[in-house]
């Protein structure tokens, strides 16, 4: 079988709210393949993120999720940054802060 075409990785909302408005998921993070060229430029164009491969961005949205200081009692995320209204798979894609280093 040959390997189809791999434009990395990004980070979309959560299906738990995005398929289902599942309470406690509004700011949930997931990792969602980006099978085409032009989903790529379209998640590099709305100030979304390319990841290599799954488990960088596995590790990316939980980072987001769960940033420093994330009381460790709380189950549901926190991610801080925004979604764009462009989707990939129906989900909203994840638009993290961006922080200006000195």
């Amino acid at each position: 079988m040959a390997k189809t075409a791999n434009f990395g990785w990004t980070i979309v909302q959560h299906s738990g709210w995005g398929y289902g408005q599942k309470p406690g998921f509004e700011k949930g993070l997931e990792p969602r393949e980006i099978p085409t060229r032009a989903l790529r430029n379209l998640v590099e164009r709305v100030g979304g993120v390319v990841y290599e491969d799954y488990l960088e961005a596995d590790e990316a949205a939980h980072e987001l999720m769960f940033p420093p200081g994330h009381p460790e009692h709380m189950l549901y995320p926190n991610f801080m940054g925004t979604f764009s209204e462009k989707k990939i798979d129906g989900l909203r894609i994840a638009i993290p802060r961006r922080v200006v280093v000195p």
